[in-house]
C-alpha cells in the first residue's frame, strides 16, 4: 500500500501537467514596445505569420491599452512563427520559435532621413549556369541612429542597379532575426530598382541579396 500513493500522486501530477499543456497549446502572449520612447504601444495591429507555409496568416489581433496581446491558433507552438506589429505604417517583426509562449516586439519611430543608415560592405558574385551568367549581390547596411529611429520610405528607401540586359529574379533581406524574408522590388527603369524596407537601429547588419541573370556573351 505504501507504493500506491506515490504512484497515484505521480499519475495526478502528470495528468495536471498534460491538461495545462493542452490548455496553453496554440496560445501566445506578447507585448509591443516603442524603443525610441520606451513606452508600450496600445491599439496596434499584430499579425502572426507562418514562415513554413509561405507566410500564411495564422492570427490577427490588436494590443490592449498596456501594449499587450494574446493570440491563438493550432499551429502556434508546433513551428516557427513570425510576429509582425504595424506602427506608423511600418511592419516590425519578431521571431517566435516553437514551444515559446511569450514574444516581445520592438518598434521605433520612423524617419525618412537617409543619413541614419550607411553601407558597411558590398559583395558581388558571378557564376555561369546553363549558358547564362548568374549574379548574386549582397549589401550590408547599418543604422546607428541616436535616439534610435527606423528609416523607411514607402516609395523605396534603398536603390540598387543590375547590369544591362539582366533580368532580376528575386530580392531578400536578412535582419536581426537571421531569417531571409522576400522583398517586393520597385522598378525605377533602366536597370534601377528599389525596395521599401524598415532599417531598424542598433548593432544589427541588414543583408540584402539580389539574384539576376545575364544572357551569355556568344564566343567569337
Amino acid at each position: 500500500m505504501k507504493a500506491f500513493w506515490p504512484r497515484l500522486l505521480t499519475t495526478a501530477l502528470t495528468t495536471l501537467f498534460f491538461a495545462a499543456s493542452v490548455s496553453l497549446a496554440g496560445t501566445v502572449h506578447g507585448s509591443v514596445t516603442n524603443r525610441t520612447t520606451g513606452k508600450p504601444i496600445p491599439n496596434t495591429d499584430v499579425d502572426l505569420l507562418s514562415p513554413t507555409q509561405g507566410m500564411a496568416l495564422l492570427a490577427s489581433v490588436k494590443t490592449d491599452t498596456q501594449g499587450q496581446f494574446t493570440a491563438t491558433h493550432d499551429a502556434i507552438g508546433s513551428g516557427p512563427v513570425l510576429v509582425r506589429a504595424t506602427y506608423q505604417g511600418v511592419g516590425f517583426n519578431a521571431f517566435l520559435p516553437p514551444g515559446r509562449p511569450q514574444v516581445d516586439v520592438e518598434v521605433f519611430d520612423v524617419t525618412k532621413d537617409s543619413k541614419v543608415i550607411f553601407p558597411s560592405s558590398h559583395v558581388i558574385i558571378f557564376q555561369p549556369h546553363d549558358g547564362k551568367l548568374i549574379g548574386a549581390e549582397e549589401y550590408n547596411i547599418k543604422n546607428d541612429s541616436k535616439p534610435p529611429v527606423a528609416y523607411f520610405r514607402t516609395e523605396g528607401n534603398f536603390e540598387f542597379a543590375i547590369p544591362d540586359k539582366a533580368a532580376l529574379k528575386n530580392v531578400s533581406a536578412t535582419g536581426s532575426l537571421g531569417m531571409d524574408v522576400p522583398q517586393a522590388s520597385i522598378d525605377k527603369g533602366k536597370g534601377l530598382y528599389a525596395i521599401a524596407y524598415a532599417f531598424h537601429p542598433g548593432k544589427r547588419i541588414f543583408a540584402f541579396r539580389t539574384n539576376f541573370r545575364i544572357p551569355a556573351i556568344p564566343r567569337t
